[in-house]
């Protein structure tokens, strides 16, 4: 370039600064903007190359007036106004927000007003770019362009010079109108009380939400209404504060969602809450955004791709957050079950749809421990729960995930307690009459459980172990009912062991076998056979049938047998009762006998297939114990026994059954009990003397002065005897109260001890430990004798396999206990740990 076309150059320069300095800025007061006074100036500085040195200067000389006075004049108009607490209007659905005028005033003329101020520099902008490229050369790209330029420069300004209030701002005007229209929604117009019923609108709003932004403002608040909110949502997006205020009407319509969440399912878990969510979601959220939202002209009617992408997260929000509450309060739901079937649904649908599976694990478990596992809840209350967390989780996975990973706590916690297997056997017998099982708690009883799954398999407690008896496989259902793994599922577990939800083998796998289960069963199957006052045993023998199903034929013979003495006894003893036995006509003495008998009724029982009935609580009375006129009826019985069923006979256990007395009093009163027959024997004794020192009567009785002190409480309870010390202070004295007035001033009716219930158990532990001792020390020393050093696992296989009738019914860690004494005895070795 020349000097002349630099003199060119620099006159032209000179004259748009001179004109920028005597009127900057200029632009026009209306709509039309005035012409721009440079032009010819700005067309020779394109034409010599000097097209981003004026863009840059012209840009810069705009930024420093925005900077100094439009923006100011804007960010002023809401100075004032309170902004910290805008999510506290949509906490809940019934609060009413006031104030509306002055946010939305202030934001509406403001950003009108930014807009217009916008526009005409932006129209000037163009007519500068327009008149750099007046000899045909235009801009390489749209971010060379000055308008574009200039879009950049005001955003970047906006953003840097906007207060820290300014978000709350907008949260609170987009929280205002999205509570405006969720009231009108439901017919009840701002300021006054809303209805209560949401969900009957909900109903009648179902198909408005395919009808678009404006139609529904139109029903509700009115065309002006949506066309100012519009008008905001754009003027926000023109000003390049879209993301801005995107995220404002993102957090109120999170915080709106939340709040209707707590609302309608706040511990109610009898009613859905999804459902009416969803249908919430689509009538108030969603038709709330297509009046923000600009249209996409490309994409088809009711198809708008924005308008899909916000109804897929705002639907997993209503999961996500609907599935977090019923996380946090699945204990409750199970506690609840069957009637919070409702809230299991919605939990099972909210974790399709987020997978949050692990939390539902870590929360329950957590909830588990501070709850449920801890020695202040009976073990009939975890049982119950166990039972109902089995359903609650098979029902919200089918593929047994969750159920795997929280049943372990559970099952080791019981395994841990003594009478764990008492209550499993107890609620697997209870038919739901007795109010003490877990039918009532957790749905159908576990009496019909046996029933309905008695020929499932249980190769997850059992290994191969055919538990039906008979080979049965599972059900072909279970192909049908199939599902794929799922992706957060134990790799360590397979999937046939996942898919063992029964409650039955859950309650078996606790302690890994059937033999406990069985046994135990027999010994309550016995004590309640025992107590029954008639030979009724048609619950029993239902019973008895629905555990065959599951446990096999084999496995339940003995009970079988024991319930076949009950029907037996029956029938022999009205034989023995009637005279004139096998036919034969009835002698004198045959008719004597039965009178004899009419007041005494017996059990006979195959003592090879009952339970122990000695032990702990069974204590022995001998026959020279006995009064002499129950002894003569018994040998009576015996007698004619034998000769009914010759040449079987009868070996009494008299400790057992109960005996009705009627005790009467010199004093005219008549006291009626039903009692052990120990007890009976300790009351018949003061027949023979009104008083009795302890230590006399225990040696007449042949019983410890422990277990004589543990009957007799029974007696001064209810004031038959009365306890005082002798005349040397020595013994304790035991004396028959013929007056009631002997029992003041002394230590009648005193709760002097506990007295135990009839116990059909086995053996205590110490007479059990010593049993086994005896029982298995030449079995396990001919087993190591024939294959030398054996592992635990392998001595019980074997003595498994050769106990052919079922006696043997230890586990291993039973047998490991009985195999470490015999150690310490030093009968056995043990090489490494």
């Amino acid at each position: 370039m020349d000097i002349t076309a630099l003199a060119v150059v620099e006159g032209a320069w000179n004259s748009y600064l001179s004109v920028l300095d005597s009127e900057p800025l200029p632009v026009g007061t209306g709509s039309q903007p005035s012409p721009l006074p440079f032009g010819a100036e700005l067309a020779l500085l394109g034409s010599r190359g000097q097209t981003e040195l004026v863009v840059a200067h012209y840009t810069s000389t705009l930024e420093k007036a925005f900077r100094r006075h439009y923006l100011p004049q804007f960010w002023q108009r809401f100075e004032g106004i309170e902004t910290e607490n805008a999510n506290t209007h949509i906490q809940s659905e019934d609060e009413l927000i006031t104030d509306r005028g002055s946010v939305e005033e202030a934001l509406a003329h403001g950003l009108q007003e930014l807009s217009a101020t916008v526009q005409r520099h932006e129209a000037r902008v163009n007519e500068l770019a327009a008149a750099l490229s007046g000899n045909g050369m235009g801009f390489v790209s749209d971010r060379e362009h000055p308008s574009s330029q200039f879009r950049t420069m005001l955003s970047a300004l906006l953003v840097t010079t906007a207060p820290s209030t300014f978000a709350g701002l907008l949260q609170l005007y987009f929280s205002q109108r999205l509570q405006d229209f969720s009231h009108k929604f439901n017919n009840a117009a701002p300021g006054e009380a809303p209805q209560t019923n949401e969900e009957e609108d909900v109903d009648r709003m179902e198909g408005v939400e395919g009808a678009g932004g404006a139609s529904l403002a139109l029903q509700t608040l009115g065309l002006e209404w949506e066309r100012r909110l519009s008008a905001v949502a754009q003027q926000l997006r023109d000003l390049a504060l879209g993301a801005v205020s995107e995220e404002a009407y993102t957090n109120v319509l999170k915080a709106k969602i939340e709040a209707r969440l707590r609302q309608e399912g706040a511990n109610c878990f009898e009613v859905p809450v999804l459902a009416p969510a969803l249908k919430w979601l689509q009538a108030v959220p969603m038709a709330f955004l297509r009046i923000i939202l600009p249209e996409d002209p490309q994409s088809p009617v009711g198809q708008d791709t924005q308008l899909i992408q916000w109804q897929c997260r705002l639907q997993w929000l209503v999961y996500e957050t609907l599935g977090s509450r019923r996380t946090a309060e699945l204990f409750d739901i199970i506690v609840d079950y069957p009637e919070s079937g409702p809230a299991v649904e919605d939990l099972q649908q909210c974790l399709q749809n987020t997978n949050h599976h692990k939390q539902v694990v870590a929360s329950f478990r957590a909830a588990l421990h501070r709850r449920l596992l801890h020695p202040g809840a009976a073990t009939n209350d975890i049982l119950t729960q166990f039972v109902s967390t089995i359903r609650v989780l098979r029902a919200l996975d089918p593929a047994g995930v969750l159920l795997a990973a929280v049943r372990g706590p559970l099952q080791r916690y019981l395994r841990a307690r003594k009478d764990t297997i008492r209550c499993i056997v107890t609620m697997l017998t209870d038919d739901g009459t007795g109010g003490g099982g877990v039918g009532g708690a957790g749905g159908e009883s576990l009496l019909e459980e046996l029933g309905s799954s008695g020929k499932a398999e249980m190769d997850d407690c059992e290994g191969d172990l055919d538990v039906s008896g008979d080979g049965a496989q599972v059900d072909d259902t279970a192909a049908e009912e199939w599902m794929p793994e799922a992706v957060d599922a134990e790799p360590r577990r397979t999937s046939r062991s996942r898919w063992v939800t029964d409650i039955i083998s859950m309650l078996i796998a606790i302690y890994g076998s059937k033999e406990l289960l069985v046994n135990e069963y027999r010994a309550l199957l016995a004590e309640r056979l025992l107590a029954k006052e008639d030979y009724a045993t048609e619950r029993e023998l239902r019973t008895l049938e629905l555990l065959k199903l599951r446990f096999g034929e084999t496995n339940m013979h003995n009970c079988e047998v024991m319930l076949r003495d009950i029907k037996d006894s029956k029938r022999v003893n009205e034989n023995v009762k009637t005279p004139g036995m096998n036919g034969a006509l009835a002698t004198p003495d045959d008719v004597q006998q039965a009178k004899q008998l009419k007041d005494m009724d017996a059990t006979i029982l195959s003592e090879l297939f009952w339970p122990s009935l000695t032990g702990a609580g069974k204590e022995e009375i001998l026959s020279t114990s006995l009064p002499e006129k129950v002894q003569k009826k018994l040998d009576v019985y015996a007698s004619r026994y034998h000769t009914l069923k010759a040449p079987r006979k009868l070996k009494w256990h008299p400790q057992l059954g109960t005996v009705k007395m009627d005790l009467t009093f010199d004093d005219g009163r008549t006291m009626t009990f039903d009692v052990s027959p120990l007890h009976a024997v300790i009351i018949c004794k003061f027949e023979e003397q009104p008083e009795w020192l302890a230590g006399d009567l225990a040696t007449t009785l042949q019983v410890s002065a422990a277990v004589l002190r543990n009957k007799v409480v029974l007696w001064v309870n209810h004031g038959v005897l009365m306890e005082t010390r002798s005349a040397d202070g020595g013994d304790v004295l035991y004396s028959m109260v013929e007056y009631r007035e002997q029992l003041n001033g002394s230590d009648a009716g005193r709760s002097i001890g506990s007295q135990d219930d009839v116990d059909l158990r086995d053996a205590s532990d110490e007479e059990q430990r010593q049993r086994d001792l005896v029982k298995y020390d030449s079995l396990v020393r001919g087993l190591l004798t024939n294959y030398g050093a054996l592992r635990v696992d392998r001595i019980h296989g074997f003595l498994v396999m050769m106990a052919s009738d079922n006696s043997y019914d230890k586990t291993v860690e039973q047998l490991d206990a009985v195999l470490a004494h015999l150690v310490r005895e030093n009968k056995l070795a043990v090489d490494g740990e």
